[in-house]
């Protein structure tokens, strides 16, 4: 593949191959696919999904889809392409509705957005975080258009999978005990300045007097200040 003209595919686009070729081999019902950077050019775009789902735009991947969460926004918009796609947006930034509109319009698809045409869920969710209450409403709307495509989903699985939901590594609380003192790790992944400020928000609202120590690690090409 070395020869061909967009030459040989990267380590992700090698792992994006294995995994469809997984999923067709064990006949998946449905899989949920997430984009490894960006959208418009990411290999899992090789895909025609049913649902797309835009979560909120922060800057990330800079040196590669941009230094403005515009153009991020763009990028990520890339992933719609199909009249046939329903669109489930929980971005917040007006420049950024206005990209995803824009697009949608273009394109011909049917766009729901979070705090506009459904609203945050009430329902009991197991993962910590304010932020959760947002990325579960985008869940459940999806599972909700889900149905338009004949999969019989009931109120009560929808209930049980928000109350059991674990999440690695995202504002993972773990106990133990060292020297007979008591103390409480927190994981997490939070990986731009958005995340990092969820997380921080989080952890002031849930241990706000305890007394904190961070051990921290970054990639070097990470907004690190």
């Amino acid at each position: 593949m070395e020869k061909i003209d967009v030459g040989a595919p990267s380590y992700f686009e090698i792992l994006v191959g294995m995994a469809f070729k997984s999923f067709a081999d064990q006949k998946v019902d449905i899989a949920v696919v997430e984009v490894g950077m960006g959208g418009e050019f990411d290999a899992t775009n090789t895909l025609n999904p049913l649902i797309a789902i835009l979560t909120n735009v922060g800057l990330d991947h800079t040196n590669i889809l941009g230094k403005s969460v515009s153009k991020i926004a763009r990028t990520k918009a890339g992933i719609i392409k199909s009249d046939k796609l329903i669109v489930i947006s929980g971005v917040k930034q007006p420049s950024v509705i206005k990209i995803v509109e824009d697009k949608c319009r273009e394109v011909g698809v049917k766009l729901y957005r979070l705090g506009k045409d459904f609203k945050l869920t009430n329902l009991k969710l197991s993962l910590l975080g304010e932020y959760q209450k947002e990325n579960a409403s985008l869940a459940v709307q999806a599972v909700v258009q889900l149905r338009k495509f004949g999969f019989k989903i009931s109120e009560e699985d929808i209930k049980k999978a928000l109350s059991t939901a674990f999440f690695p590594g995202r504002f993972e609380v773990i106990n133990y005990t060292l020297d007979a003192k008591r103390y409480t790790l927190v994981l997490d992944g939070a990986h731009n300045p958005t995340k990092m400020r969820a997380f921080l928000s989080t952890l002031k609202k849930l241990y706000p007097k305890e007394r904190k120590i961070f051990v921290v690690g970054f990639k070097f090409d990470k907004d690190i200040p």
